[in-house]
């Protein structure tokens, strides 16, 4: 997975779900946002 962009959306705006995260893939993403905003390395 590569994001190069962060943002924010209402719900109301989003559409079907594309899939699912596993419990270590949502890790890995929320690791990801972290560093990403400055909060880990």
């Amino acid at each position: 997975m590569i994001a190069t962009i962060l943002t924010t959306v209402r719900r109301s705006s989003l559409g079907q779900r594309l899939g699912r995260l596993t419990a270590s893939q949502l890790t890995e993403v929320e690791r990801y946002v972290a560093v990403f905003v400055g909060l880990a390395r």
